[in-house]
């Protein structure tokens, strides 16, 4: 791979901020009788992948096959449709502002098995200010599943870095690669580099896709440009797919447009961050001069993104007309 050309890099934020725009960046139930049910053979969905190449999505022909044993005993009274369900309209009812309602969402989801529910219902929690509720809900997650990063994420949002750190060890000490990286991710901005690095490269070989992303971000930041587009692309690789759109930002930093287009593009088919994917779309057309293409991507960015995004947009789509 030829090392791209020597570039200002603005890091976690993104290119648009080298010209001052400030963008953001289970249980289970026990049957009476217990015997061994036939063995079920699960086919699992054939992976998305989408090439940088003018943003093409393709679907691989490749499935893989699990075969298990299922018992009786291991079976919930609760489909998991309808486990998966008691969360997903949580979210919606927090989405609405309906924090009590959520609540007894999350609540049942949790009492049917859906130990990842702790972790909406902490985040919940922790926006409206019930610091002390989000920290049981994420002591409830760190239980039902054996991760202690939210908990942590919790006390630092609290000021408690002494008990951040301490959570954040733990969850390392238990071999929790989320852990890594975001204990990594907070020493490397908290200039500890170095040992930020080491614990994110650590994630990372454990096969945290996320974990490659933000070694992306920490060596773009440190203008070692050909490490961070290696660990983006690695990032891709493990399914990452907002690593498309840091990917992009490198790449046109980097002079190559067509690759960044072409990632943007891959986020946006892919559908993650897709306002925001537009956004940075817009901005690339918008600096070769593509008015009518920019304008539009941006007028995308404005009707599915946030408020703020909304008005960056929107201020970008002023000094265009």
């Amino acid at each position: 791979m030829t090392e791209p050309p020597s570039q200002q890099w603005c890091g976690f934020r993104g290119p648009e901020l080298c010209s001052g725009d400030p963008l953001r960046m289970g249980g289970h139930c026990t049957a009476p009788a217990a015997h061994t049910a036939p063995a079920v053979h699960m086919s699992t969905p054939a992976s998305r992948h989408c090439s940088a190449e003018g943003g093409t999505l393709t679907t691989s022909d490749v499935t893989t096959t699990n075969e298990s044993t299922v018992h009786e005993t291991d079976v919930t009274p609760v489909s998991a449709g309808v486990r998966s369900a008691y969360e997903s309209y949580g979210n919606l009812l927090r989405e609405q502002g309906r924090i009590d309602e959520a609540a007894a969402m999350y609540e049942r989801a949790l009492t049917a098995g859906v130990g990842y529910a702790a972790f909406s219902y902490g985040d919940m929690l922790t926006d409206v200010g019930r610091y002390e509720e989000a920290e049981v809900a994420y002591s409830r997650a760190f239980h039902l599943i054996g991760s202690e990063n939210r908990l942590a994420k919790l006390h630092l949002r609290m000021g408690d870095v002494h008990r951040a750190e301490r959570a954040w060890r733990s969850g390392i000490g238990e071999g929790d690669s989320d852990a890594m990286r975001e204990y990594g991710s907070y020493l490397f901005q908290t200039e500890r580099q170095d040992q930020g690095l080491r614990l994110l490269e650590d994630a990372a070989a454990e096969g945290n896709a996320d974990a490659h992303r933000v070694l992306g971000e920490a060596y773009g930041e440190l203008g070692r440009v050909q490490e961070a587009e290696q660990h983006f692309r690695l990032a891709i690789e493990g399914y990452d797919v907002h690593a498309h759109i840091e990917l992009g930002d490198l790449l046109a930093q980097s002079g190559r447009v067509d690759e960044a287009r072409g990632n943007y593009r891959c986020a946006i088919n892919l559908g993650e961050d897709v306002a925001l994917a537009h956004f940075r779309l817009g901005l690339l057309l918008a600096r070769q001069g593509k008015v009518q293409d920019a304008e539009a991507n941006l007028r995308t960015a404005m009707e599915l993104g946030d408020e703020d995004l909304r008005h960056k947009a929107s201020e970008v789509l002023t000094t265009l007309r």
